[in-house]
């Protein structure tokens, strides 16, 4: 009776893990469809009027106007997208590992960055969304900057009347750069 008791208990478990791991929300799923899909009309609606972008590491905020109007557009511009490592089960409900793809970094050949996203809702609409580093958050960022750093010093010389100010003023012509000194190693 023990042994049958034991069994069902250990069958139960295991076949209730998966229906417990967490799947995101709705409003957080239209949330990532619409971020990776550059959906401004569609984020404007989902998200909250005090809507924030936050990061754990810095203290600049993106508020709803800078996101859709400054965030969005450069994410488009490099290509950027979110894709969801896993789901953990956490204190805080719609916590997920992320993947950040961006052609950027692409173009620079930098693994891309795991970031922690706590996503909170406040009814159907998104509240908040908070990025926190991972464990490799301080080498990506060394590797970042190294890379930027000899990538700017690259244009620099190729370009002599290039100068960084109008490197980084457009990220269009800075993306077409990028993807120039890319292909010079292929």
């Amino acid at each position: 009776m023990l042994k049958q008791l034991f069994t069902f208990t250990f069958f139960l478990l295991l076949f209730s893990l998966p229906i417990c791991a967490q799947k995101p929300s709705s409003a957080t799923q239209k949330y990532f469809t619409f971020l990776n899909n550059y959906e401004t009309d569609s984020l404007a609606k989902l998200l909250t009027k005090d809507f924030q972008l936050k990061r754990t590491f810095t203290s600049f905020k993106n508020d709803k106007s800078y996101f859709l109007q400054t965030y969005l557009p450069y994410s488009k511009t490099i290509h950027g997208k979110f894709t969801i490592v896993k789901g953990w089960v956490d204190t805080t409900p719609n916590s997920f590992l992320v993947e950040d793809y961006s052609d950027y970094l692409k173009c620079l050949d930098v693994p891309y960055p795991t970031w922690k996203l706590i996503i909170i809702e406040k009814g159907n609409q998104i509240k908040e969304v908070i990025i926190d580093t991972t464990d490799i958050y301080r080498k990506y960022l060394l590797e970042l900057k190294a890379k930027e750093r000899i990538f700017t010093n690259w244009v620099l010389k190729k370009y002599p009347t290039e100068t960084e100010d109008k490197l980084y003023a457009s990220n269009k012509r800075r993306l077409k750069f990028l993807k120039e000194f890319a292909a010079r190693t292929k």
